[in-house]
């Protein structure tokens, strides 16, 4: 009996080393945004299907007016995840605070429901212009210290960033064809965050990446690059501010310590001892009676 319980443990598929993964099923957390049981799917540059779990989260794009984005408490503590990746920094409660030095990546799929247009972008017409991002910062709100806004700037009409270290558009290594207008196609945003303890921290951030090609990425991927002081104890979906308008859709958020943790296959929580064994008790119970 033991020996089929291992067995079985074995044979059951294992959840790669992330620090932090939100497929966006019905057990997550919608306040202030909308759920989708149908999620995202994605092709990789690589010809390979990002691995997906639960629905979508969709942000109205009524933004801060209307109090229409979703703020996180990553939960952080001693012996957490974060900490046993050498990321917790204890004195301020925070990823990538103080005394923090190690690198951290982040994924995401992102896509707005509606392609760029003047309307949407244009600061003159009332309420102004629109964005969206998903955000880590120290707080909710847009000031929040330490933050950084991966998705669309505030009249960037352009797949780009805001926070700590400025507006910026993803553009092409090699200058190419610049930045590219936001659209409504899924994309996938990867970031590499370089922490510093005491010092600037410095970041890339790339637009459908091949991820056979690691921070190496051909001159033709879009990405933004950046330094900045940044940390964080809390994610945010956000868009604005054009309700029902600027409307878009996150998915699949990862946290890892490596390039195969973004594209880990995901699953439904751990079975435990108990429910193996079950399993492997009433496996060898069939097997019996047949």
């Amino acid at each position: 009996m033991k020996h089929l319980g291992t067995m079985l443990l074995l044979s059951l598929p294992v959840q790669a080393g992330l620090i932090f993964y939100d497929g966006q099923d019905a057990g997550s957390s919608f306040v202030n945004t909308a759920y989708d049981p149908a999620g995202m799917t994605y092709t990789m540059a690589n010809s390979s299907v990002l691995p997906v779990t639960g629905g979508r989260r969709i942000v109205n794009g009524g933004g801060d007016i209307l109090n229409q984005n979703d703020y996180h408490s990553l939960s952080l503590a001693p012996a957490d995840n974060w900490d046993n990746a050498g990321l917790l920094d204890a004195g301020s409660g925070s990823v990538g605070g103080g005394n923090v030095s190690g690198t951290l990546y982040a994924s995401f799929l992102l896509r707005s429901q509606s392609p760029v247009s003047g309307t949407l972008e244009n600061k003159a017409i009332s309420p102004g212009g629109a964005y969206a991002a998903f955000h880590l910062g120290l707080g909710a709100g847009s000031g929040a210290a330490g933050k950084l806004g991966m998705g669309n700037h505030w009249d960037a009409w352009a797949y780009s960033l805001f926070g700590v270290a400025g507006n910026k558009d993803l553009v092409q290594g090699s200058g190419g064809s610049t930045w590219l207008d936001y659209n409504a196609n899924v994309h996938w945003m990867v970031a590499r965050i370089d922490f510093t303890a005491g010092a600037a921290d410095n970041f890339t951030v790339w637009l459908d990446p091949n991820p056979d090609d690691l921070d190496a990425q051909a001159s033709g991927v879009r990405r933004a690059t950046g330094t900045g002081d940044l940390a964080f104890n809390q994610v945010s979906y956000r868009a604005g501010n054009q309700p029902g308008v600027n409307v878009w859709e996150f998915d699949e958020v990862r946290f890892g310590t490596s390039w195969a943790d973004m594209q880990a296959v995901t699953v439904v929580p751990e079975a435990s001892t108990a429910s193996i064994l079950a399993l492997g008790l009433a496996l060898l119970l069939r097997r019996v009676r047949a």
